[in-house]
C-alpha cells in the first residue's frame, strides 16, 4: 500500500511472539508460498511450540482439505478487521467457452466506504492537505469547491492500467486504483484497490463501462458526504448489503470529488474515448491538434491557439457519434483530469524514440565490424558511465535489436527507468562524439542536451517550469528537422505533441501527476493475482486480490508527520 519493498505491516512493533505469524501471513498473502504449503509452515510452528499459529494451522480441516487452505486461511486473517466489506455488481464480460457477451458478479472496494474507514482514525486537516497537489489541480479544486459550495474538498486520483500477471506474459490485470494527490511525505504513496479483472474478461467499453458506473456512483455519494440509501443501478440492497442498508443517508465524514485520473494513451483511449493517436478528426483531448499538424512546434502553433475545452471535447463525440464514459457524469469531473503522464510520454514515449535514434548515430563511431559488435563497445562506456554517476536501473546488455527492430524506425527498448537513466549519458556520448562539422550529427547533440536538461528541471523542490518549456519546444523542433533530414533514423511521433502539451502548456511539475507509484502497486496486485489452482474466473480473482490486501494491510491513519 505504502511501498512494494516494505517490511510486513506492523512487524518491527509487534508482540516478538508474533513476529512469525506476521512473517507467515505475509508470504501467503503476497502469493509467495501456497495455500498448503503456508498451512504445513503453520502447522509446524505449533510443533516447534512458537505461539499465536493455533488457529492458521487448522485451515483446510488441518491441511485435510487442500483446497480450502488458501480460503480458510484469508478469512482467518481478516478477522478485526477494520476495511469495508466487498460490494458485488453485475458486469458484462466475455464467455471464451460460449464466445458471447454474459453478466458475473465483479467483487470492489468502494471509494466513498474506503474513505469513510480511512476518516475514522485519521487526521482531517492532514487528509484535506493540498501541499503535494500539482497547480493545475489545485487550481481544478478551487472551481469544484466553488461549484459545490463546499469550503474544503477532498481531491482523490484514479488510477487504471493493464499490468502482466502470469510468468510467461501472455495475460494482464486490468487495475482501477485510488490515490490521494493531495497528501505529501510518505501519505503520498497510499494506493487503494477498487477494482481487478483479467483482461480476457474484458468486453470493449462494456466491460469498464459497468465498473466505472459503479466509481461514478460512489463519487457522488462523496460530493454530498452522504452514504448512498439503495446501490448503485438503483436496485434494493441484497444480502450482502445489510451494513450499507443501515448506513443510509448517514455523514461519510468528509466531502471529496475526483480530481485527476491517470493513465497511459491506450488506456484513455480504449476506457474514457479520449483521442487515439492516429484520429484524423484531432489526437489531444486538450486542443485541436491532429496527426497532420503535430510536427508544428513554434510558438505559432495552431494548436495552440486553437485549445478545446470539456464542453468542446463532448460536443466532438456527439459530432462523431460516440458514447460517453461513465466517469464523466462523476461530480466536477473535467477533461483537464486526464493526466499527461511523464513515464510514458517521454520516458517510454519520446525519450525512448530518441535514444535509440541516437544510438545508432553514435553505432558507427564505435570499434568493431558489426552492429553487433559496436553494441558491445557501446555497452561498455555505459558501464562505466553506470558506475562513475552511480546509476540505478541499468541495463543488463545491448543488442541491435535493442536499438531498431526489422522495418521499424529506431527505439530503445528499455524499462522506463533505465531510458531515463541513459538520457545523460547519451547527452555526454553525444557531445565527445559527434560533429559539429556535419549538420545532422550537431543537430542531433543540441537535441540531446535539450532533452538532458528537460530532466534536468524536473525537481519536485527546484520546478524550473521556464526552462522546462524552452528546452521541451527547442528539442521538439530539432526532432522535426532531424526527420527532414533522414526519415529512416528519425521519426516525429503523436506523443512529442503530447510532450509539449505536458511541459509547455500546464502549469504544473510532470512530476507531481506522473505514473511510477501506480505502476508499482498495480504489479504488486498483479503478483498477488497469479493463480495456484482453483476456478479462473472474473469473480475468483478479483475477491482474492481484494481479500489479500485487505488482510496484508491495516487501514491507513492519516496523521502529521512528525519532522
Amino acid at each position: 500500500m505504502l511501498s512494494k519493498r516494505a517490511m510486513p505491516e506492523g512487524l518491527l512493533d509487534a508482540d516478538p511472539s508474533k513476529r512469525l505469524r506476521i512473517n507467515l501471513a505475509d508470504l501467503l498473502l503476497s502469493n509467495d508460498v501456497s495455500g498448503v504449503r503456508a498451512q504445513t509452515l503453520f502447522d509446524d510452528g505449533v510443533l516447534a511450540g512458537a505461539e499465536h499459529l493455533e488457529d492458521l494451522s487448522k485451515a483446510g480441516n488441518k491441511g485435510k482439505s487442500k483446497g480450502n487452505c488458501a480460503r480458510d486461511l484469508t478469512r482467518r486473517l481478516l478477522r478485526r478487521n477494520k476495511w469495508p466489506g466487498l460490494y458485488y455488481a453485475r458486469i458484462r464480460v466475455w464467455d471464451k467457452y460460449t464466445q458471447l457477451e454474459k453478466h458475473v458478479w465483479l467483487p470492489m472496494f468502494l471509494p466513498h466506504e474506503l474513505l469513510a474507514a480511512i476518516v475514522l482514525n485519521s487526521d482531517l486537516g492532514t487528509l484535506l492537505s493540498q501541499e503535494g497537489m500539482a497547480n493545475d489541480t489545485r487550481m481544478h479544486m478551487v472551481a469544484a469547491a466553488a461549484e459545490l459550495g463546499r469550503p474544503q474538498l477532498l481531491g482523490i486520483g484514479l488510477w487504471g492500467d493493464g499490468v502482466p500477471c502470469n510468468w510467461d506474459r501472455t495475460q494482464s490485470l486490468e487495475v482501477f486504483t485510488m490515490n490521494f494527490p493531495g497528501l505529501s511525505g510518505k501519505w503520498k504513496d497510499v494506493r487503494l484497490p477498487l477494482a481487478v479483472i483479467n483482461k480476457k474478461f474484458v468486453v470493449k467499453e462494456h466491460t469498464f463501462d459497468d465498473i466505472l458506473s459503479v466509481v461514478t456512483w460512489s463519487l457522488r455519494a462523496l460530493a454530498a458526504n452522504r452514504f448512498p440509501s439503495s446501490r448503485h443501478d438503483r436496485t434494493t440492497w441484497t444480502k450482502l448489503d445489510v451494513k450499507r442498508k443501515h448506513l443510509c443517508e448517514k455523514p461519510i465524514g468528509v466531502y471529496a470529488v475526483l480530481a485527476e485520473v491517470r493513465g497511459d494513451w491506450i488506456f484513455y483511449q480504449s476506457t474514457f474515448r479520449l483521442p487515439a493517436h492516429n484520429a484524423k478528426a484531432g489526437c489531444c483531448w486538450l486542443c485541436r491538434a491532429t496527426p497532420a499538424t503535430i510536427r508544428e512546434c513554434g510558438t505559432a502553433a495552431s494548436w495552440r491557439q486553437e485549445r478545446m475545452s470539456h464542453w468542446d471535447l463532448l460536443l466532438r463525440w456527439q459530432e462523431q457519434g460516440k458514447s460517453v464514459s461513465p466517469l464523466l457524469g462523476a461530480p466536477c469531473i473535467r477533461s483537464s483530469c486526464f493526466k499527461i503522464d511523464w513515464l510514458h510520454t517521454v520516458d517510454l514515449g519520446v525519450a525512448a524514440d530518441f535514444l535509440g535514434s541516437i544510438f545508432k548515430m553514435l553505432l558507427p563511431k564505435m570499434q568493431g565490424a558489426s552492429d553487433l559488435l559496436r553494441c558491445k563497445e557501446l555497452f561498455l562506456l555505459m558501464q562505466t558511465y553506470y558506475r562513475a554517476n552511480n546509476v540505478e536501473s541499468r541495463l543488463d546488455h545491448l543488442t541491435p535489436l535493442m536499438l531498431c527492430k526489422p522495418m521499424q524506425t529506431p527505439k530503445l527498448r528499455a524499462k522506463a527507468a533505465e531510458a531515463r537513466g541513459l538520457v545523460p549519458f547519451a547527452r555526454d556520448t553525444a557531445l565527445l562524439l559527434l560533429s559539429d562539422a556535419v549538420p545532422t550529427e550537431s543537430t542531433a547533440k543540441e537535441a540531446a542536451i535539450c532533452l538532458a536538461s528537460c530532466y534536468d528541471a524536473l525537481s519536485h523542490t527546484t520546478f524550473l517550469a521556464d526552462d522546462l518549456k524552452k528546452h521541451c519546444r527547442k528539442f521538439c523542433l530539432l526532432t522535426v528537422a532531424l526527420e527532414a533530414a533522414d526519415e529512416k533514423l528519425w521519426r516525429v511521433k503523436p506523443k512529442l505533441h503530447l510532450f509539449q502539451e505536458l511541459c509547455e502548456m500546464q502549469t504544473s511539475c510532470p512530476a507531481d501527476s506522473w505514473t511510477y507509484r501506480d505502476e508499482d502497486f498495480g504489479g504488486t496486485l498483479a503478483k498477488i493475482s497469479r493463480r495456484r489452482g482453483g476456478n479462473n474466473s472474473a469473480l475468483g480473482t478479483g475477491r482474492s486480490v481484494l481479500q489479500k490486501f485487505a488482510a496484508k494491510h491495516a487501514v491507513p491513519a492519516i496523521l502529521p508527520v512528525s519532522p
